[in-house]
């Protein structure tokens, strides 16, 4: 599923389609469970971007996930929006496919 339709999902608040978010959906059936901390307790209220970087395989991405769903049970659809950098060509790109 591409950035477009993951945040259509997210906009409509659908976090439980498969596939929206595919990491947490994965962690959510794991026989074991461990806390993901990447130095923030609670996310900011205040509108803005969170640019999460780190080593490959750390878990980035199930934690966004993750905040992302609870972000939109809490909020309320369209509160969170996914845009994946490695989808990203330049900056007129981003605008022209992901403005919503």
């Amino acid at each position: 599923m591409d950035n477009l339709q993951i945040n259509q999902h997210l906009i409509s608040g659908d976090i439980h389609v498969p596939g929206v978010l595919p990491h947490w959906e994965e962690l959510k059936q794991a026989p074991y469970a461990f806390k993901l901390d990447f130095g923030l307790d609670s996310l900011p209220e205040e509108p803005g971007l969170i640019i999460v970087r780190g080593p490959r395989q750390y878990g980035k991405s199930t934690w966004l996930e993750e905040q992302i769903a609870l972000t939109i049970t809490e909020f309320g659809p369209g509160s969170a929006l996914y845009l994946n950098g490695d989808e990203i060509i330049n900056a007129a790109d981003c605008f022209n496919r992901y403005a919503v």
